[in-house]
């Protein structure tokens, strides 16, 4: 579980920067997250998602004959034959099955590509915090309500936290944190270079997938749903799982490092490597600007509201419900509102005063601070220090 956990504080605080100048800014996804956490047990084998399939075209999750993806692309050629297999095969292959690399890989130029370091340890460099309502510390607030709409905001939520699941899990099996998994294996490209030595420790994508897959979308494979707009909400649910996960493969790369004296390149080791998540985050949040409004048809299955447009794929997200009103605190919806949130009165972007702060206007709050600086080593043995004094002003939405 606890490459779950490093998942779930991965994907909230990504959330979070993506949506930093945004009306809703990711402050109620963390109940997402910890209602799975909390409602959630990890399965004793990986299990196949539920078809949410739209009427009339390809099913939107493998079935439960064919697994399918590829890493780094947007084909969905089958590459998981489950069907065929004997019983004995079938218990050894959800272990040992491979991803294959599509032809057209961009490689990595082979320099010293270092492996990406863990996921927790960026998070305080990379993902900068403000008074954004980070903390959710409000018990009397019906959180909850605001996963039922189905909005996009939602779907974008269960689609970094899946994601967030996968890359984590598939990290701490190369790292060796995880007993029941190792580094990743997966079969040589036909396009790297012949000289090239396909090896090296990856990281097992194969396992963080099914098992995101496994523990992710277990609570809507096994709730029952109440009613038609349920089982709409459980299948949109399961396609935005899917489409994080597989997030993670299209955006894997190879990289590459070489050995030899003083750099030389002697020898070249190459392997799968996912990105930083910050490059996954940015794809799904383009993802989210393009998210296509689905609903569910007489025979149990996902279509697109309007005639015309383009049928989603597994790769982007769906959502059912335009979304709500977020710049006013609304208990009921589990909505926070925009009331103290830092905005720039000088910039005419998302982030601004103007947008931020819905028309409300804002104030500026000054904040004096007395800080040591300017320490010196006196020797022996004393370290003295000056009293340094700043001023930082800052606007805030009414």
């Amino acid at each position: 579980m606890r490459p779950v956990i490093l998942g779930a504080k991965l994907g909230l605080s990504e959330c979070q920067w993506q949506f930093r100048h945004h009306h809703w800014n990711c402050s109620s996804s963390a109940v997402i997250q910890s209602r799975v956490l909390r409602e959630n047990k990890p399965a004793s084998s990986f299990g196949n998602s539920g078809n949410g399939n739209y009427a009339g075209e390809m099913p939107l999750h493998p079935s439960s004959h064919s697994e399918s993806y590829h890493v780094g692309s947007d084909d969905s050629t089958p590459i998981f034959q489950q069907g065929t297999l004997s019983k004995k095969q079938k218990q050894q292959s959800k272990m040992t099955s491979v991803l294959t690399q599509t032809s057209g890989k961009r490689l990595l130029r082979p320099a010293a590509v270092s492996i990406a370091a863990s996921t927790s340890s960026s998070l305080s460099s990379s993902h900068p915090r403000s008074s954004n309502h980070y903390v959710i510390t409000k018990e009397k607030t019906n959180w909850n309500t605001v996963l039922t709409r189905g909005s996009k905001e939602v779907a974008f939520a269960h689609a970094i936290w899946s994601a967030a699941v996968t890359d984590a899990v598939a990290r701490a099996c190369r790292d060796g944190s995880l007993t029941s998994c190792g580094c990743g294996k997966t079969p040589r490209p036909p396009d790297l270079r012949a000289e090239w030595r396909w090896g090296g420790c990856g990281d097992n994508l194969q396992y963080g997938y099914k098992f995101a897959q496994s523990f992710v979308d277990i609570r809507e494979q096994e709730s029952v749903p109440l009613d038609k707009k349920a089982k709409a909400r459980s299948l949109v649910n399961l396609h935005n799982n899917e489409a994080g996960r597989r997030a993670v493969l299209k955006k894997t790369k190879i990289a590459c490092k070489c050995h030899g004296v003083s750099g030389s390149c002697a020898l070249v080791t190459c392997w799968h490597q996912i990105p930083s998540f910050r490059e996954i985050g940015d794809h799904l949040k383009d993802r989210y600007v393009s998210a296509t409004q689905v609903k569910l048809n007489k025979r149990g299955r996902l279509q697109v509201r309007r005639s015309g447009v383009r049928v989603p794929s597994v790769f982007d997200l769906v959502f059912m419900e335009q979304s709500p009103n977020y710049c006013v605190q609304n208990e009921t919806l589990g909505i926070f509102g925009t009331t103290g949130r830092v905005c720039n009165r000088t910039s005419t972007a998302p982030g601004s005063c103007k947008s931020l702060c819905c028309n409300r206007g804002f104030r500026t709050n000054v904040v004096k601070s007395q800080n040591r600086c300017n320490c010196k080593f006196i020797w022996c043995c004393q370290v003295v220090c000056e009293e340094c004094r700043s001023v930082q002003k800052f606007d805030v939405c009414n």
